[in-house]
């Protein structure tokens, strides 16, 4: 039985990734790429 995610569920799992980003990018700082562009790598 499979159910389909709901309008509902769909939003919340688009907040969850959100919330999760905003976490993982206070945890890193922008390096330069070669390139010269602000990529963001994890810090160690």
């Amino acid at each position: 039985l499979k159910l389909k995610p709901t309008k509902a569920d769909k939003q919340g799992v688009a907040n969850a990734f959100e919330r999760h980003s905003q976490v993982i990018q206070a945890r890193v700082k922008p390096l330069p790429t070669q390139a010269g562009r602000g990529t963001f790598y994890e810090t160690p």
